[in-house]
């Protein structure tokens, strides 16, 4: 994770972007250098915030507040583990969880989301993606190579996510 990257994907995204640094104190009496890189995107009426933390701990979510236009789908996706994989024979560590069939098949081939499949059967890259009627919160970890490499396709997942809602 670095500034620039962040700072070039807030012009990209025409969002606004902050950056909290500051030293934490460890249980050995050392500090440790501590970065929050917060963004915020607006589309079609919705907003995305994105939130990465690097140093003590590296963690991402993102969260999506729904425009008042828009009732969402509930659904779950979770990681399953490497573990887990092993015993499947699917090429997918994503667990989909939805009541809707016709939504079920539409995140099954969502292209941002093939994506983050196969950064998780490539890397130990891990998510937990939680939709309710007006809100959709993504939890995920930084502590793999290239880790900003699943930043801008969550970004795309959540703008079709949008698109599809909008269309009800």
């Amino acid at each position: 994770m670095n500034k620039s990257y962040f700072e070039n994907l807030a012009e990209d995204e025409n969002g606004k972007l902050t950056i909290n640094s500051e030293n934490v104190s460890t249980n050995i009496g050392a500090k440790s250098p501590s970065v929050i890189y917060k963004l915020r995107l607006n589309y079609k009426e919705s907003e995305i915030i994105i939130n990465c933390k690097t140093g003590t701990s590296f963690v991402g979510n993102i969260n999506c507040k729904l425009s008042k236009n828009i009732k969402a789908t509930p659904f779950e996706i979770n990681t399953i583990s490497q573990l887990k994989s092993l015993f499947y024979r699917k090429n997918n560590r994503f667990k989909i969880i939805t009541k809707k069939e016709y939504f079920y098949n539409f995140l099954i081939n969502n292209e941002p989301l093939k994506f983050l499949n196969q950064v998780a059967i490539k890397e130990n890259f891990t998510t937990i993606i939680i939709c309710e009627t007006k809100k959709i919160d993504c939890e995920f970890h930084l502590e793999f190579k290239n880790s900003t490499q699943v930043i801008e396709p969550f970004i795309k997942f959540l703008k079709s996510l949008i698109d599809e809602f909008s269309k009800s």
